[in-house]
């Protein structure tokens, strides 16, 4: 009994750890999206605000 108590703990601190990694994984995986569409989005603006500039530039 003691052993199948053991062997039970075991697996269950085994689940738990890979819920964890899990987790963890999916948490690291949004965050590197958001700062693509947050570099992404940073980047259009830039553009946007040297393409508006030139403008400004050409009517000057």
């Amino acid at each position: 009994m003691l052993v199948f108590t053991g062997r039970l703990a075991l697996f269950c601190s085994l689940l738990v750890l890979r819920v964890i990694e899990s987790l963890l994984s999916l948490t690291i995986r949004a965050i590197l999206f958001s700062l693509g569409l947050a570099w992404k989005n940073f980047s259009l603006l830039i553009l946007n605000f040297q393409s508006s500039f030139l403008h400004s530039k050409a009517d000057i």
